[in-house]
This record gives structure tokens, sequence and C-alpha cells, in this order.
């Protein structure tokens, strides 16, 4: 009978109808998240899913062109990529993934015990905030740190760029420059 009178029912109602609302309240007047701060968050997700998926799968790192083929085969465009590993850096595996629903080349580079990942991706519309830039040879990409990771995102032309790594400064440096 306690359920069945209205103002019991109206007072119930109302208490269930702001449980649900107000969490949902803050994604609705919140600001809208920063699109470099959303492909960074997706591409530091991937690294970690990566790290406890390790080693990678992918193709065999030993054959560039084999690379460049299957990024155009499956990503329907071939990032320009110059840096195939060194006895420094060595490049382990390449792999299609997809960044903010777009598909994306990454290609798994490994310096000391630290695992880096590159992701190129098409992104000429990505804002890329001025704040945080880091000078790097007078190149001035965005570097930003989330989950522990030093992460670095720029453009060229319609395509963006992003590495996630360990590394420290320097090291990232070298990784960027080549």
């Amino acid at each position: 009978t306690l359920w069945t009178t209205p103002p019991v029912l109206c007072a119930t109602t109302a208490v269930l109808v702001l449980a649900l609302a107000l969490p949902l309240y803050h994604q609705w007047m919140g600001p809208a998240p920063n699109p470099a701060a959303r492909v960074v968050g997706e591409a530091v997700r991937d690294y970690d899913r990566l790290l406890l998926n390790y080693p990678p799968h992918g193709t065999n790192p030993t054959e560039p062109t084999q690379i460049q083929q299957w990024f155009q085969q499956t990503l329907n465009f071939s990032p320009a990529i110059h840096f195939w590993g060194n006895q420094e850096i060595r490049l382990l595996r390449g792999y299609p993934t997809y960044l903010m629903e777009r598909r994306a080349a990454c290609l798994i580079y490994k310096m000391g015990d630290a695992i880096s990942t590159l992701y190129i991706f098409p992104g000429g519309d990505i804002p890329i905030p001025s704040r945080d830039r880091r000078q790097i040879n007078g190149y001035t990409p965005y570097q930003t740190t989330a989950r522990d990771q030093r992460v670095l995102l720029w453009r060229q032309g319609e395509l963006a760029f992003l590495i996630v790594s360990r590394l420290t400064n320097p090291e990232l440096d070298q990784l960027f420059l080549r």
C-alpha cells in the first residue's frame, strides 16, 4: 500500500529521476573534450593495451616495403616513414589500428628497455594546442604527460603524428628527430 499512495509515488519517482539525471548533467553541461586530449587519451590506452599483450602482433620489421604495402592496403593511405630503426632504436613491429575512429598506422620501437609507439593517422582537422609546446631542434610539437607516459603530438600536412613513450626527454627527442 505504501507504493500505491500518490504522494509517496511522486516523491519516489522524483528521487529516482534525480539520481539518474544528476550524473549525466555534468556530461551534458561540461565543456566538450579537447580533441588533442581525446586523441592523446586513446593513444595512451592503446599503448597500455600493447604492453599488456606484449610481444606485439604485426608485420616483419626487416621488410619496410612489406609494412608500407600493408599500410597502403589496410589503411587506404601510406604514411611516409623515414626511420626504420637502427642499432640504438629498433623497430619491432608495424600494425594498423584506430584512433578517434580513424584508421592509423602504428610503429613500435624499442630503445633500451623502453617501448615507444608512433601513431600516424589522418588528422589535419585536429587542433593542436599552442601551449605546452616543446622546442626540439627548431620543431615545436605539443608535449603532454598521461598516465606516466610522455606524449608528443604534431601534424605534417593532413597527417597527425603521435609518439607515446616512457623515454626520458633527451631520448624522446632522438626518436622524434628520426
